[in-house]
C-alpha cells in the first residue's frame, strides 16, 4: 500500500512538471505570436562593386598617389575660385605693412 502511494505521488509530481511544461510552451508560442522583427537588407545597384581586400601593396600604392594628386588639384581649384578674397587679403596686407613702414619713418624724422 505505501508503494502504491508512492508511486502514486511520484505520477502526480511528473503530471504537474508536464502541466507545467505545456503552460510555458503555451506562454510562449502566446509571447512569439506578439514579437516584431525588424529586417533591413541592402541591394545592390548597377554599377557597385566589392571592395577588393586582396590587393597588391603597389596598387594601394598607385591608388593613393591618384587620391592625393586629385586632392592637390581640387585644393588649386578651391583657391583658384576664391582668387577675390585671397586678392583683398593680400592688398590688405600690402597696405597694413605700408603705413607701418611709413608711421615708424614718420616717428625717426
Amino acid at each position: 500500500m505505501e508503494e502504491t502511494l508512492q508511486v502514486q505521488g511520484e505520477i502526480n509530481r511528473i503530471q504537474e512538471e508536464i502541466e507545467a511544461a505545456s503552460g510555458r510552451v503555451e506562454y510562449l508560442s502566446h509571447q512569439s505570436a506578439f514579437s516584431t522583427i525588424n529586417l533591413t537588407f541592402y541591394q545592390p545597384v548597377n554599377g557597385f562593386k566589392p571592395v577588393d581586400t586582396s590587393t597588391l601593396f603597389l596598387t594601394r600604392l598607385d591608388n593613393a598617389f591618384k587620391t592625393g594628386s586629385d586632392w592637390v588639384a581640387d585644393l588649386l581649384v578651391g583657391l583658384i575660385t576664391i582668387w577675390p578674397l585671397l586678392l583683398i587679403i593680400v592688398g590688405g596686407l600690402f597696405i597694413y605693412k605700408t603705413t607701418k613702414n611709413f608711421k615708424s619713418n614718420l616717428r625717426k624724422s
